[in-house]
């Protein structure tokens, strides 16, 4: 049967309740915590994405840094490759304080360059990960700030501990941040929190330069497109300006030569006069180009021919046969080779004329070698582009202004598995997954509405054969005008970093909880510094800590055993180890010493060593081992005694064993008269219990006959006297009487309570083979009566001693009372 809970139990449940209320509440405040970081990076995140590219995005990195880490003073600086430098480029937390420290430093610190003089700094911030920064403002200058200056910084803004993290994306380093907390307060928190939004900076700054440089190479690009093309239309205007102007001088030369020779001289274009093969006339331009003199022209011996390159010459040939037949020609190009061997490009224009009463030919010539050069360097800048678009690993492409396809590179064909014919003219949104086709077309309508120049979205598509792939997508604008005429986008297969984010989101939280739930303390210790990088809250709740408190511990600030040196060596062994297992001893905060069982393991991290330890606290288990082998030394040292007197014993018991040898001998003889003795007891025995059951017998019947006939013949008499009108003296005697018998009957009643004398003798002696524990069947057989009849026998006893409607035993109650 089961008491009442005592004042113990009851207060451990209330103990245990409370602990429970207490774990779920510090599961509720982490699950809030990271619910508040998810959101912050989410909303981080798109403000990124939509951040304009013509304005900073490091004062936004800044300020959002700041709402992160509260009150501290948080630098963003760039990093130049090629200098090899940090540029500062937003200061946040100065407050009040800011124009003060503009006096100091003389300057404003934004703008600033400070020269890396320190590889392993480099190295250390392209890990990305959050890293103790150096002691002070002047080595975070690397010396460019003043060292009393410096300090007096520190003292004004009271700088406490500083922390340096790069913006590191695949290996590659965007700049830094730096966050210098204020002296007195509790150190940094939420440092994973902290790295994942500087990663995530990181991601957005290296999108950023991807996009900046992608549209200063289309800048440049469609620049020098336009202004090859004024080149060529200035180009074919100066030679439609100089045809014309060849027009007017050879109607000039037809009125005077004089005047012929004065235009000639002067123009910039080479001019000659050709008859029969031979050159009679070269201007001025000739010379200074071709490198001959006139002299040399007019020679008998001199062949034209040799001013022309050998393909050229069967063109030359075909044109002047043509004018000799009286055709016109167009002017057309030529190669031209100088005294020098030098190649000119030119346009040569021929008219047939009377010169000095003959036929000849009248030739204009023009030095194109610039155009051509222009011309060449523009198609192979159209080749090399469309080289780009057709080969590109991304996706790129144009639509109208009703977002229709226009024009796609193959990598599209490719990725969406739907053939040319297909996607040319079909709508964007139809390759977007559909629960997210609405999202995207609010996203660029907004765009299309707001005349936004560039923009960045992520969102998923569906390909022909079901595939889902993510794509991160820039898109521009392409204005006409006033108008929007389409737009241009270039987009990029993310599904794998997609993927990668997921499955990593989903492994921290599991980690998480392992790490946070875990029932040892779990500890990343930095290999050369020995600083805490990570830990459960185990750990420093085991200790007696805060979070804040051992984050600034060192191993060496709470181990017992080993010395600080001691600590350092057994770590250098560790790494050369690679994993160790030893007992050791922790002191609390509180001054207690505490046993610990210790697993310690070496890591690689970004190319530095860590340790991960397990530490389990075996105090209690020591303690039980104390006990136990002060146990085990008292049960050793009992036995020892208990040993010592069994020997002893054992000497007796051999004494007593000879002297019982010599008492059997003694017994032995006795032995045979005592058989006979205990044979004639033994047949004594037997008569004197067939003697002493024949008077139990005849007892008990007596004591039924005397109860019977009290009962029955004196007791309903009395009762009847009582009832009559008796004196005093009278009833004193009847009392007496009554008492008398009820004591002369009580041995007969075997110790029956008065109160059941209501029993008749059949039902006394049925009561009493019931306490003996005979069954209704044997008592039948006894009496040599009806089973029916002992049943009823038993139910007018339980109702005379007061049990007839009660579930209690029967042989039990006649049995409690005696």
């Amino acid at each position: 049967m089961t008491g009442k809970p005592t004042y113990e139990d009851l207060k451990k449940r209330v103990e245990e309740l409370e602990r429970k209320i207490a774990d779920r509440k510090r599961d509720n405040d982490i699950h809030q915590k990271y619910t508040r970081d998810l959101g912050f990076l989410s909303r981080t995140s798109t403000e990124f994405v939509e951040f304009p590219l013509d304005e900073s995005i490091y004062q936004l990195i800044g300020e959002r840094l700041k709402e992160l880490v509260g009150d501290c003073v948080i630098v963003i600086n760039s990093y130049d490759k090629e200098k090899n430098n940090l540029c500062t480029r937003a200061v946040e937390g100065l407050g009040k304080y800011s124009k003060a420290v503009l006096k100091l430093i003389g300057r404003n610190p934004v703008g600033m360059s400070f020269p890396i003089t320190d590889e392993e700094a480099r190295s250390q911030l392209a890990t990305g990960k959050l890293v103790v920064g150096p002691p002070g403002l002047y080595e975070l200058s690397f010396g460019e700030i003043p060292a009393g200056i410096c300090r007096r910084i520190e003292d004004l803004l009271s700088f406490g501990d500083i922390y340096a993290i790069g913006f590191a994306c695949k290996g590659e380093l965007f700049g830094d941040a730096i966050i210098i907390t204020r002296r007195g307060s509790s150190g940094l928190k939420g440092e994973e929190i902290v790295e994942t939004f500087i990663h995530q900076a990181a991601v957005a700054l290296q999108r950023r330069e991807a996009e900046e440089a992608l549209v200063k190479a289309r800048d440049e690009l469609e620049k020098r497109v336009e202004e090859r093309t004024v080149d060529l239309a200035n180009a074919n205007e100066q030679l439609r300006l100089e045809i014309e102007e060849r027009k007017r001088a050879e109607e000039a030369l037809r009125e005077s030569e004089e005047k012929f020779r004065s235009v000639s001289e002067q123009s910039p274009n080479m001019i000659f006069i050709n008859k029969k093969g031979k050159i009679v006339y070269a201007n001025r331009i000739c010379e200074e180009i071709m490198g001959y003199k006139r002299d040399e022209y007019y020679s008998s011996d001199f062949d034209f021919l040799c001013l022309i390159a050998p393909e050229s010459v069967d063109k030359i040939q075909s044109a002047f046969k043509k004018h000799m037949d009286g055709k016109d020609i167009e002017p057309y190009e030529y190669t031209l080779i100088n005294k020098q061997g030098k190649r000119i490009e030119a346009l040569i224009t021929t008219k047939l004329i009377n010169y000095e009463g003959d036929r000849a030919i009248l030739g204009i010539v023009t030095d194109i070698s610039e155009r051509k050069q222009v011309e060449q360097a523009l198609r192979k800048s159209e080749e090399s582009y469309r080289y780009l678009v057709e080969n590109a690993n991304d996706i790129i492409y144009r639509t109208d202004q009703t977002g229709h396809f226009t024009f796609f590179n193959p990598i599209a064909v490719k990725t969406t598995e739907y053939p040319p014919e297909y996607l040319l003219g079909r709508h964007y949104l139809d390759l977007i997954r559909p629960g997210y086709r609405k999202d995207a077309e609010k996203f660029y309508m907004s765009q299309f509405k707001e005349r936004l120049p560039s923009t960045y979205y992520e969102f998923p598509i569906v390909t022909k054969s079901g595939k889902e792939i993510w794509l991160g997508q820039n898109v521009q604008l392409i204005i006409g005008g006033d108008e929007v005429v389409g737009i241009q986008a270039l987009a990029r297969d993310i599904t794998s970093r997609v993927q990668v984010e997921k499955a990593l989101q989903e492994s921290k939280e599991r980690y998480r909880a392992i790490f946070e739930q875990a029932a040892d303390s779990i500890l990343l210790v930095h290999g050369e510094t020995g600083a805490m990088v990570e830990f459960n809250e185990r750990a420093h709740k085991s200790l007696g800590y805060t979070r804040e408190e051992f984050q600034n511990l060192r191993i060496s600030d709470f181990e017992v055993i080993e010395s600080r040196e001691e600590v350092a060596n057994h770590m250098r062994e560790i790494i050369k180890k690679g994993a160790d297992s030893f007992e050791t001893k922790h002191e609390t905060k509180a001054g207690e010493i505490r046993d610990i069982q210790v697993s310690s393991r070496s890591i690689s991290i970004g190319g530095e060593n860590f340790f991960q330890s397990i530490c389990r606290d075996i105090t209690e288990l020591k303690r039980a081992e104390q006990v136990l082998q002060k146990a085990r030394d008292e049960l050793e040292n009992q036995v020892r005694k208990r040993t010592a007197e069994l020997e002893k014993i054992n000497r007796m018991l051999k004494e007593e064993i000879e002297e019982r040898k010599r008492v059997e001998k003694v017994l032995k003889r006795g032995e045979e008269a005592l058989k006979l003795k205990t044979q004639n007891l033994k047949e004594a025995n037997v008569a004197l219990k067939v003697l002493l059951e024949s008077r139990d017998k005849d007892k008990a019947q007596l004591e039924d006959t005397v109860l019977f006939n009290i009962k029955g013949l004196v007791l309903p008499y009395l009762e009847k006297l009582m009832k009559t009108s008796l004196d005093e003296r009278q009833i004193t005697l009847t009392d007496i009487l009554e008492s008398n018998l009820s004591e002369a009957v009580s041995p007969f009643l075997h110790r029956l309570s008065s109160k059941y004398l209501g029993l008749t003798p059949m039902e006394i002696r049925v009561a009493n083979l019931i306490k003996q524990g005979k069954s209704t069947k044997e008592i039948a057989e006894v009496f040599t009566l009806s089973l029916r009849t002992i049943e009823s026998h038993r139910e007018r006893i339980r109702e005379k001693i007061g049990i007839k409607n009660k579930r209690a035993n029967l042989r039990t109650h006649l049995i409690s009372m005696d």
